[in-house]
This record gives structure tokens, sequence and C-alpha cells, in this order.
């Protein structure tokens, strides 16, 4: 980051910088939200103009979590929510961001909060899969995603199962 702020100052350029919604709680679990709240860090006290968007997890992340937790016919299910969001709504709103120079923070987000369970559902039958879901305390990385709450902000695009849905097409 510090090279990207010596080269944005030294070219009088505009930073547009991509982070995450609401990991202040789980950046004590995983370094890589710990860096990402260490780089806004070091853009608001550079003094170089700069926009920080901060999303929510993208329909694909939820994605990568379910085939992750899926071990052969059964799936794990730890407790934890996510706010799904469609990563083409905020690239546009990053793009409008960084178009417009703003200087203030924007948050993104996903239109529902949903339960491991709500986005299993729809994932399950776009797969045809029947397996055994088994309920778990969370545990590992994925216990610091049990630290995501709901977040406030721009709110928009499709919802999980609308992706959900446009993955189905895709794939017949």
């Amino acid at each position: 980051m510090q090279r990207l702020i010596q080269v944005a100052r030294s070219r009088s350029l505009h930073i547009t910088f991509i982070s995450v919604a609401g990991i202040e709680d789980a950046a004590r679990h995983l370094p890589y939200y710990r860096v990402k709240l260490e780089c806004e860090a070091a853009l608001e006290s550079s003094g170089v103009a700069h926009s920080i968007v901060r999303a929510t997890q993208f329909h694909e992340f939820a994605n990568t979590i379910l085939n992750t937790l899926s071990i052969g016919p059964v799936l794990l299910k730890p407790k934890m929510t996510l706010q799904p969001l469609d990563v083409r709504f905020a690239a546009q709103i990053a793009v409008e961001a960084a178009i417009d120079a703003r200087t203030e923070p924007l948050t993104l987000a996903g239109p529902e909060m949903l339960t491991l369970g709500d986005i299993a559902r729809p994932w399950l039958r776009m797969l045809k899969l029947r397996v055994l879901q088994l309920p778990l305390p969370s545990f590992g990385p994925l216990k610091a995603l049990a630290t995501l709450h709901a977040v406030s902000g721009t709110m928009g695009g499709r919802r999980w199962s609308q992706w959900v849905d446009d993955q189905s097409k895709r794939s017949q």
C-alpha cells in the first residue's frame, strides 16, 4: 500500500480502494481482514485523495464457502450469516466512485442478510443435491465470518436466489 500511496502522491492521483464491510470484529481472527483495515488506515493518514469502497461478501464467495463445506453427501453448516452482494452491482458503484473521485467512504451491501441454511437451500436445489446438513458451531476461519453483522449503506443488486437461478441457467 505504501508504494501505491507514493505513486499516487507523486502524480496527484486518486486511489479507489476496495475493502470489506463489517469486518472490524473478524479482523482479530483473520489476517486478510486485518490487512484490509491497515490499508484503509494507511490511506486515511496519507493525505492522498482516495475513496474507500467497503463491500459485503460477493455471491461467488458464498458459493465457495458452500463448496468448501460440502464433503461427499454431507454439508457442514457452521452458524454464520452473510449479506451476499452482486459483484456486477458492486463494480458499477465502485467505478462511479472512482470516476467521481468520491472522498467519503462508501459501504455496499447485498439486499438481504442470510444464514448459511438460507444460502444452502437454493444452492442445493440448483445442484440437485440431497445431502445431510450437519449444523455445527462456527470453527476455524469460518468462526471469524460468524462475527460479521448486517451493514447498512448502498444496498442493491441481485438477491442470492436470483444469482443461483442465473448460475443454474448458465450451466444448462
